[in-house]
């Protein structure tokens, strides 16, 4: 890498670095989400940029009864290639089928993405007249067809990036609202065996435990260090012995960690 390479390559890295520190306000606002977002979910969209290198913007959320299910944008993965250490090189398009009557509106594309280092990724998409017009009723064959070749370009640049999150914009096909403006997401659910941010978080409220207090017992700088979460809250319960509150009266409740010293009586 040149020295003007170099050079960019810290500014870009600083400034990344200047948003993912700014106000939670300030973050809140740059990030796409279906629904009400919480502190909880600017955190997370704060530490998946963060990981991977893309502005806030890059990310999106969908809420449910289980936290947030997070997502990278069609935007966030163009980025992602254009910053990639590999270098790139050329995305081409070719039109495999144009929609048209006697194929009943069917559109097939490729894409095809090449790096300087000589890696290739390649990628297919399908899209159909009737199923464009459920979402858009004057949609015509030239329509389908263009939004067909975009759609692979976001799955070849998905593939060759490696994010492992869905993409938003195809998310977003297979969401339907349900109930009082419950969105729940039908297809490209992420499924985590183990704890995640969100859940991290929300254990951290229940024990009345910040954040700061928690990175200061774990010895870490940022909620990123952590790794591994299930045994981040057991060495939190150990140093400041939170135990399960009693039901009932006061007596006997233990406190909690983070927690006002209770006020003594008389």
């Amino acid at each position: 890498m040149t020295e003007d390479k170099q050079i960019v390559q810290f500014r870009f890295l600083e400034e990344l670095e200047r948003e993912y520190n700014a106000p939670v306000d300030r973050r809140r606002a740059l990030v796409a989400c279906e629904g009400v977002l919480t502190d909880l979910g600017v955190e997370l969209a704060t530490m998946m940029a963060r990981r991977y290198l893309l502005p806030i913007s890059s990310i999106a959320l969908i809420s449910s009864k289980n936290g947030y299910r997070p997502y990278v944008t069609a935007d966030g993965e163009l980025f992602r290639i254009h910053h990639d250490s590999r270098g790139s090189a050329a995305i081409h398009t070719d039109i495999v089928q144009w929609a048209a009557e006697d194929n009943k509106g069917v559109a097939r594309a490729k894409c095809t993405l090449k790096f300087t280092d000589g890696s290739e990724f390649t990628a297919y998409a399908q899209l159909t007249l009737d199923e464009e017009k459920r979402k858009n009723p004057r949609a015509d064959y030239d329509t389908v067809t263009m939004k067909c070749e975009t759609k692979s370009v976001r799955r070849c640049c998905h593939r060759a990036t490696g994010i492992p999150f869905p993409i938003y914009e195809e998310a977003k096909e297979y969401v339907r609202e349900e109930g009082q403006g419950v969105v729940q997401v039908v297809e490209g659910e992420i499924v985590q065996d183990k704890m995640g941010v969100p859940q991290f978080l929300s254990k951290l409220k229940d024990m009345h435990c910040t954040l700061p207090e928690a990175l200061g017992i774990l010895g870490k700088k940022t909620i990123g260090d952590i790794g591994d979460y299930d045994s981040a809250i057991a060495d939190i319960l150990k140093v400041g012995k939170v135990e399960q509150p009693t039901t009932g009266g006061q007596e006997g409740k233990p406190e909690a960690v983070g927690s006002p010293p209770p006020t003594p009586a008389g």
